[in-house]
């Protein structure tokens, strides 16, 4: 995303405009490593959200998945309905709090889990003996 933010001028994305980028200057090969980027950034989020709703609910990790695929989608077509009305400023801004968010959220389910584990361990343990 930071790419974007450094090769896209702010009003890019709404109207044809001549200014300057912050930092990159566009080329024809920028958008498509923004695009391999994106993919790979992508896969690593489904994969994490797959190892997770496995690991929290293992009989119903389908509809949890299914739940989690859901608002990540109505997160994002609704910023993309927006898009022709905010600047790629805000559009970057946006998309970082949504990711900081998740990391946040990914860590607490994460702890939680590690709990849960911890607990059926202990438990485990002490009915073995």
């Amino acid at each position: 995303m930071l790419l974007v933010l450094l090769s896209t001028p702010a009003w890019a994305t709404t109207t044809p405009i001549a200014a300057d980028s912050l930092l990159i200057e566009p080329n024809p090969y920028l958008p498509l490593l923004i695009a391999v980027l994106f993919g790979i950034g992508d896969n690593c989020v489904n994969t994490a959200r797959t190892v997770i709703c496995a690991l929290i609910l293992r009989d119903k990790r389908a509809e949890v998945f299914a739940i989690s695929k859901f608002h990540q989608t109505l997160l994002l077509a609704t910023v993309m309905f927006l898009s022709p009305v905010i600047s790629v400023h805000v559009y970057f801004a946006i998309m970082l709090v949504y990711g900081i968010a998740t990391v946040f959220l990914y860590r607490s389910v994460l702890n939680d889990v590690d709990e849960k584990e911890l607990l059926d361990s202990r438990s485990v343990s002490i009915t073995s003996s």
